[in-house]
């Protein structure tokens, strides 16, 4: 995990993890442990940036939702008073999935 990619504020508790051109088998395992990660505690905000993003296959489209999943139901599992939120960002629109 590279830990240049990531922007995270602790002040706000949000982390922004940038998403490469192309999501696909060959990088969606990485991608999963990189969002993982990024899904630690104090973090109550995550922003997916796919505003590089031209192609995602089902695959990453299966391991966006399982962070948007635990992004959202982790933080309630674990006593927080409210869910996690994850954002979708690219250069069009962000969509807040919670």
């Amino acid at each position: 995990m590279d830990g240049d990619r990531h922007a995270a504020d602790a002040v706000r508790s949000t982390a922004v993890i940038p998403m490469p051109a192309e999501i696909d088998i060959a990088n969606a395992s990485r991608l999963a442990v990189e969002l993982d990660a990024s899904l630690k505690p104090g973090v109550k905000t995550l922003i997916i940036d796919m505003t590089r993003t031209t192609f995602c296959d089902s695959l990453g489209v299966r391991v966006i939702a399982r962070t948007c999943l635990i992004g959202t139901v982790a933080p309630r599992r674990a006593g927080a008073d409210h869910p996690g939120q994850v954002w979708i960002a690219d250069s069009r629109q962000a969509a807040c999935l919670m």
